[in-house]
């Protein structure tokens, strides 16, 4: 007979569901393998249509998504009590992303590594 008295007495937290939908940009295809981070802890990653539902307490949070071949995406949310919240995330390829350092002022720019004196030229492809 006390058993039931134990259990109605048991708080249990507010909690929802963080729905990640992970695609890459600019062309909205779904990027399977995304690890997504909530408040610093990594929750996995993402399934083969770029989808991770996660658990979380009814309360703000921050989010991480990240991929080796991506930029790192962050955002902020916050998750009702008993409720589902869709967090659409596009993450940017490294691809094509040049930095050009530049040489001194009375030097031109050049593409060339092999001629430190014009600078150089760095990929992160």
């Amino acid at each position: 007979m006390l058993l039931p008295l134990l259990v109605q007495n048991l708080a249990v937290p507010a909690a929802g569901i963080g729905h990640f939908e992970i695609s890459e940009c600019p062309r909205d295809t779904p990027l399977a393998g995304a690890d997504v981070s909530v408040d610093g802890i990594s929750y996995g990653t993402t399934n083969a249509i770029g989808v991770l539902d996660v658990i979380l307490s009814a309360d703000a949070h921050s989010y991480a998504v990240s991929q080796s071949d991506s930029i790192t995406a962050t955002g902020n949310f916050t998750i009702t009590s008993g409720a589902t919240l869709e967090i659409l995330v596009c993450l940017e390829p490294l691809i094509n992303r040049f930095l050009l350092k530049a040489p001194p002022r009375d030097q031109p720019y050049s593409l060339n590594p092999d001629i430190p004196r014009y600078g150089h030229y760095d990929c992160d492809c």
